[in-house]
């Protein structure tokens, strides 16, 4: 049985308006000298760090985990053009500063990820440690237009069980999931409307600005961010993924030789991480 999050928010503001960035933590901050930011992927939420929290929070550390706006509890803005990465590096600084945190390593997955590149690249950059879950300095466009086929859907569905086998069916790349862990990741990727309908808890207009920017005919090229991360950084690749390849991998470790990387077997975009396996081979590499 895994501890619940505690949650509270913090308040920011983009080039237009100011909004509540809901965040869950684990642990306590007052008794941990070390922390651990969690960022999700591009339409998911803070609860997906369930597992890792609740582990981590027993091994000292200070876990906290954002609803990046627009998703999970978090405020939905009304201009979807502040939805995009600068604003969430913006985000995640105001947070690191509200709460005063400290000696921080930082987890993403997929969007979180590039969050976090953007974050390592710049000359004031806070983080220790940073492990990237299946993203990388370039982005398969293949991929790309995967997820593009499904994100800008925001199905309604009557009941709870046809919401969550809609779930369920759209996030398989997440590996082979026991029925207990995909009862918790529905539980909190679901929500009810204003008409008593069940969908994801995200904003469908978060996509706007993504469909702007991401090229739809080459792969995404985020090597400038690269070229300048020094850190020690692991990379999370799911062995089937669409999003994040071998020649990729093997390149930011040439230009970054603090790289490291591991394989999920079975997984594609992005691995969901909740097991003993999935533990240890990120203590090891926080704790080294």
């Amino acid at each position: 049985m895994i501890n619940p999050p505690q949650i509270n928010y913090i308040k920011c503001r983009n080039h237009k308006e100011e909004y509540r960035m809901f965040y869950s933590s684990w642990g306590s901050q007052e008794l941990s000298n070390k922390t651990i930011i969690c960022v999700h992927g591009l339409n998911r939420n803070s609860r997906d760090w369930d597992y890792i929290g609740d582990y981590f929070s027993k091994k000292d550390y200070y876990v906290v985990a954002p609803d990046i706006v627009g998703r999970g509890n978090s405020d939905y803005l009304n201009d979807p053009m502040g939805y995009d990465i600068p604003f969430y590096v913006a985000d995640i600084f105001h947070l690191i500063h509200t709460l005063g945190l400290k000696n921080v390593d930082f987890l993403g997955t997929s969007m979180g990820g590039l969050i976090a590149m953007a974050m390592a690249s710049m000359s004031h950059n806070p983080i220790r440690k940073m492990i990237l879950n299946d993203i990388g300095a370039e982005i398969e466009k293949n991929g790309l237009a995967r997820i593009a086929g499904y994100n800008t859907k925001q199905p309604v569905f009557d009941t709870y069980t046809s919401a969550k086998d809609y779930l369920i069916s759209i996030s398989g790349d997440f590996g082979e999931l026991p029925n207990d862990v995909w009862e918790n990741y529905a539980l909190n990727s679901l929500q009810k409307n204003s008409l008593g309908k069940y969908e994801l808890k995200r904003d469908v207009n978060l996509v706007k600005q993504l469909t702007i920017t991401a090229p739809s005919d080459k792969n995404m090229d985020l090597w400038a961010y690269w070229d300048k991360v020094t850190i020690p950084t692991l990379v999370i690749r799911g062995e089937l993924s669409d999003i994040l390849s071998v020649k990729t991998l093997q390149r930011m470790q040439e230009i970054n030789p603090e790289t490291q990387v591991v394989e999920i077997a079975n997984a594609g975009h992005a691995p969901f991480l909740y097991s003993e396996e999935h533990f240890s081979f990120l203590e090891k590499f926080l704790g080294a």
